[in-house]
């Protein structure tokens, strides 16, 4: 009998490396400030006001149900009926492995597989994936530049680290939009472009099966070109798909600040400086290649924060804000996914059966 072998994934990995990323993280926010416990974060909670702490998990719902409404309406341009439900499991899916993967997009295969489960056309879900991301990191920007725009004192005033990895997210997000919509836009060119790199690749031997990367690179541009029609053609489209996107990251932002208001008597001017700092967090992040930021986002928000308030608040402010907006919105994520895995799982078992 012949020996099965045993093919090494490092995917599959990702998941306890992230694990293991988290637990560190969690652990030297708690080693940087000896006064924060576990029963300092619990009684901080039992004090809160149940309002605003109900309008922070609302936040964090909403950042998977606006993503689930952008994609949605997306598919329906494209004359494709999707059910709410759907929608939602679609996002949950791209931001549950976004969350554990190091790649911001590491999601989109997992949410193409659900749709392509669904019957929706390989094209139509390219199509779709491409044109959320690129509103994604839009919005992103837009962001990052009201609030460079908004509170600049903000920015200078935060350490040299934090200073970097915030104008180095922008810088990347900015340039990678730009450079991505020109390409789109010009898909012969990148063709040809493709096909002189793979021909000198393979004329130096760096790059072997030059017939199968060539299919591959048709492809690529096939879909590019796709996107580049969608782009062009559907204004309102795009825009309302931008909106949803925006409302999906203020939604993730405005977590903190409700926190916040949830804990202390609201003070809005305080809380939308503490908007313009998470969001600093958001954008800082982007660069590093680390599963949800982890490391980077706490660093800029401890930083930010300790700007507003004393310095064992800060911690508990960023401890239970970063529980709320990441770690229990990527365990929703993942039931949700695990959900509609086993409902897909039954639904292919019944097909065979019958």
């Amino acid at each position: 009998m012949a020996k099965r072998k045993f093919q090494f994934n490092r995917k599959a990995l990702w998941p306890f490396i992230t694990l293991i990323i988290a637990a560190l993280t969690i652990r030297a926010v708690f080693a940087a400030n000896k006064d924060l416990s576990i029963w300092a974060l619990f009684k901080t909670l039992n004090d809160a006001k149940p309002g605003w702490l109900i309008g922070t998990v609302i936040c964090m719902l909403g950042f998977i149900a606006f993503e689930g409404f952008a994609l949605k309406h997306i598919l329906k341009s494209a004359n494709i009926k999707v059910r709410p439900m759907q929608g939602l499991l679609y996002a949950a899916s791209d931001q549950f492995f976004s969350a554990i993967t190091p790649s911001a997009t590491g999601g989109q295969p997992a949410s193409a597989l659900f749709m392509g489960a669904n019957g929706i056309p390989t094209a139509t879900i390219t199509v779709a994936l491409l044109i959320n991301l690129i509103m994604y990191t839009t919005s992103t920007v837009v962001i990052g530049l009201f609030c460079i725009i908004a509170r600049p004192n903000l920015l200078m005033s935060l350490t040299v680290p934090s200073k970097i990895l915030i104008l180095l997210g922008m810088t990347v997000m900015t340039v990678l939009t730009i450079l991505f919509i020109a390409l789109l836009r010009r898909g012969a060119k990148l063709h040809s472009l493709g096909i002189k790199l793979i021909n000198f690749l393979c004329r130096i031997h760096l790059m072997h099966r030059k017939e199968h990367w060539l299919s591959r690179l048709d492809h690529v541009v096939y879909d590019y070109t796709l996107c580049s029609d969608a782009l062009s053609g559907n204004a309102k489209v795009l825009a309302l798909a931008f909106l949803l996107n925006l409302g999906q990251k203020i939604s993730q932002i405005s977590v903190t600040p409700l926190l916040n208001f949830a804990f202390k008597k609201p003070d809005f001017a305080q809380g939308f400086n503490l908007w313009i700092l998470q969001a600093f967090s958001q954008v800082g992040s982007y660069c590093v290649p680390i599963p949800g930021g982890m490391g980077a986002t706490d660093y800029i928000m401890l930083d930010g924060f300790a700007l507003l308030f004393d310095e064992d608040y800060t911690f508990i402010l960023e401890t239970i804000s970063r529980s709320i907006s990441f770690y229990i919105c990527t365990i929703v994520t993942g039931l949700i996914v695990l959900t509609g895995y086993i409902v897909l799982k039954i639904r292919a078992g019944k097909k065979r059966s019958n």
